[in-house]
């Protein structure tokens, strides 16, 4: 953890002297976080939101998997049967 603080220091001087000159808000934003923010408290709606633009997706994964899952075993039985 010292090396981290070392560098970390090292950023947040950076940050300081950028900010202090002039040039574009991009310029100046550093590149590390400034802490956290209010998706902490949101971090519920987050995930109802990734979930609802996933849904697709995984109802094609479970199709998927339903549809090899049968046709793994209409083959075995075919196997087995002709024993």
């Amino acid at each position: 953890m010292p090396a981290c603080k070392a560098v970390m220091v090292l950023f947040e001087q950076r940050q300081k002297q950028s900010e202090s000159g002039g040039g574009d808000l991009d310029e100046r934003q550093g590149l590390v976080s400034g802490g956290r923010s209010d998706m902490v408290s949101g971090g519920q709606s987050q995930i109802m939101r990734v979930a609802k633009a996933n849904v697709t997706y995984e109802i094609a994964v479970a199709y998927i998997f339903i549809v090899t899952l049968a046709s793994n075993s209409l083959s075995y039985t075919a196997i087995y049967t002709d024993i």
